[in-house]
């Protein structure tokens, strides 16, 4: 088996975030993020039995978008390190 490398500039520096106009919303680490509501909706139907109190399904909504962020800003840091334009947007099934 061999094994295909994937080449990457070597200037020593994180290439440029954006080539185009950067998205609304915030940033994380010059990585633009934008959350779109369906996001929550999707996560508070998902956890939502009708049987749990309010502080409960707040905490699986968090638990989820904490998740669901490390998973992506991940993604978004190894994309940079390879020369990729990144953004991130969490829409109503996932990022």
């Amino acid at each position: 088996m061999r094994w295909v490398s994937i080449k990457r500039r070597r200037t020593g520096t994180v290439p440029p975030l954006s080539r185009g106009r950067p998205s609304p919303g915030s940033t994380s680490a010059q990585i633009p993020i934008r959350i779109e509501f369906p996001f929550f909706l999707v996560t508070f139907l998902l956890g939502y039995t009708g049987r749990q109190s309010a502080m409960l399904l707040l905490g699986w909504t968090l638990a989820v978008f904490i998740s669901v962020m490390v998973h992506e800003l991940g993604r978004a840091v190894v994309g940079r390190l390879y020369g990729s334009p990144t953004s991130i947007v969490l829409h109503g099934m996932g990022g």
